[in-house]
């Protein structure tokens, strides 16, 4: 499972300094305008949360289906709590320009969901396979 997890943080990291440089670059190139305040904030926050991701779900013994099952809707739910409550604080620190950092969040967001199923698809794969050389 450490091999794994060494690979899964790899590839959150890869993809947030990828989204992260492109989003910047679509925001002041094509957009023609500048960051808005906490812009940073974003990727840290779903680099955080991924890492936190990997932690939770890679981490225990071997547990049955049913357990593993919950285990991922209850991240799914801390999740998505956690999201709400950054994007609440965000707004009431800066009103103002809530609109474009929104849209960059869900941007960041749906992308997450894409490495999240990849992370799950990881960890059920190594599992099997573990269990079969049981």
């Amino acid at each position: 499972m450490e091999r794994l997890r060494n690979k899964l943080i790899l590839v959150l990291t890869a993809v947030i300094l990828i989204v992260g440089f492109a989003t910047q670059l679509v925001i002041t190139d094509l957009l023609l305008r500048e960051l808005f305040y906490g812009y940073l904030a974003i990727p840290v926050f779903y680099m955080m949360l991924g890492l936190a991701s990997i932690y939770f779900l890679t981490s225990g013994k071997n547990i049955d289906a049913q357990k593993r099952t919950r285990k991922y809707m209850m991240h799914r739910t801390i999740k998505l709590l956690l999201a709400f409550a950054f994007i609440l604080t965000y707004w009431l620190i800066n009103k103002v320009e809530i609109k474009p950092f929104a849209i960059v969040f869900i941007v960041f967001y749906l992308i997450y969901l894409f490495f999240e199923t990849y992370l799950y698809m990881q960890i059920e794969k190594t599992l099997k396979k573990n269990e079969n050389q049981n």
